[in-house]
């Protein structure tokens, strides 16, 4: 079966927050400090993407890596950065205020499409964007505090410099821009090394490390990192609203934890609003009948 391009990106979304969303599950049971945990998720994402890369493109692996250009470069410091914004910003405010605020990415993403790539971005995914985003509010409202000016700040700020490495992958699509993403694990290593631990962790931690830096992490960007390749930049954003409700779906199912009303409500928001924009996508993406009467 051949699957169109809207398709295919569409399930690479999907599946890549799939696996990006069960890392809150497998962080539970690290006990190693936070800068040790993104060090060593940085260091198996770097070293599990290289050899996957080498062995995929044998002797052609050095000339593709070089085919990403400036644009790949400043593409994986953007996604370092906004990893690094991300953690600080849970050290400095509450989970709430830093996912609500971290989960702006797709109206980032959709300004910033129109902007700069000059694409169009349809009304009803705007909508689908606002309802989505009012979604998140919902889960949650209970957990938003004032929180710390820096903290909130950290937060926004990893939503648009994760919204610019959409919009830069976008821009790139005809390259393979997973070389890339393998450099944003090296860069996030390096950058939290003197904070961290990585040589004292226990084996119980190495495990999760493998699973969370060498698997969950490489598999799931890797997907988003090619999806807009396929499919608009805005709907990329749009669509990883899914990983906060897939995320309190697993704590739900696995760890037993009760969402609440208030996250049943607001998950059942964000799904309306992504099942509204995919329909109203393909109806409009549908050939026209001509009547031949």
């Amino acid at each position: 079966m051949i699957l169109s391009d809207r398709t295919r990106g569409t399930l690479m979304v999907v599946i890549g927050v799939a696996v990006l969303s069960i890392q809150g599950l497998l962080i539970r049971y690290v006990s190693a400090d936070r800068w040790t945990l993104i060090c060593c998720r940085g260091i198996f994402m770097f070293a599990v993407l290289s050899i996957w890369l080498s062995l995929s493109w044998r002797r052609r692996a050095f000339s593709q890596c070089r085919r990403i250009g400036w644009a790949g470069l400043i593409a994986a410091v953007i996604l370092a950065v906004s990893n690094i914004l991300f953690v600080t910003a849970f050290t400095l405010t509450s989970i709430a205020n830093t996912l609500v605020l971290a989960d702006s990415v797709p109206l980032m993403v959709a300004l910033l499409s129109w902007a700069i790539l000059r694409e169009k971005v349809p009304g009803w995914t705007w909508i689908a964007i606002l309802v989505g985003l009012a979604g998140i509010g919902v889960i949650f409202h209970g957990g938003l505090i004032g929180g710390s000016w820096a903290g909130d700040i950290c937060a926004l700020g990893a939503a648009v410099t994760f919204a610019v490495y959409l919009i830069f992958i976008r821009h790139s699509r005809e390259i393979n821009m997973l070389p890339s993403l393998a450099l944003s694990g090296l860069i996030i290593a390096l950058f939290v090394l003197p904070g961290a631990s990585p040589f004292s962790i226990s084996a119980k931690d190495l495990g999760l490390f493998f699973l969370i830096g060498g698997i969950s992490l490489p598999l799931g960007l890797s997907l988003i990192t090619l999806a807009p390749r396929y499919i608009p930049a805005t709907e990329v954003g749009l669509i990883m609203l899914l990983e906060a409700v897939l995320g309190a779906t697993w704590a739900w199912i696995i760890l037993s934890e009760n969402p609440g009303m208030e996250s049943l409500l607001g998950g059942a928001v964000v799904l309306g609003a992504l099942a509204f924009n995919s329909l109203a996508g393909w109806k409009s993406s549908r050939p026209m009948q001509v009547s031949r009467n």
